[in-house]
């Protein structure tokens, strides 16, 4: 092998990262069919800041959720963060 052949070891390592990350996505996106279509419920919690860094933060807006299906009930609890004006229109 001659002194250029990393150059297609690398090529070769991206493209088949490409479609083994495509080949997963469609997978996923294929099995997605056969899940249960149900009702959830999403509640507005309060806004604060989500730590980033020492002292640092970024406004954020909590939000709960809440859905059954086949009897289990699941729930949880996600942050929006951005500027303060999006977090307060959220």
């Amino acid at each position: 092998m001659g002194q250029g052949s990393w150059i297609w070891w690398l090529i070769l390592s991206v493209v088949a990262w490409l479609l083994f990350t495509q080949i997963r996505y469609m997978a996923r996106h294929y099995s997605s069919g056969s899940w249960p279509v149900v009702d959830a419920s999403i509640q507005k919690g309060p806004t604060g800041f989500v730590p980033i860094g020492r002292g640092q933060g970024t406004p954020a807006c909590f939000l709960g959720y809440c859905f059954s299906v086949k009897d289990s009930t699941c729930t949880g609890l996600f942050a929006l963060y951005g500027s303060r004006d999006d977090v307060e229109s959220a």
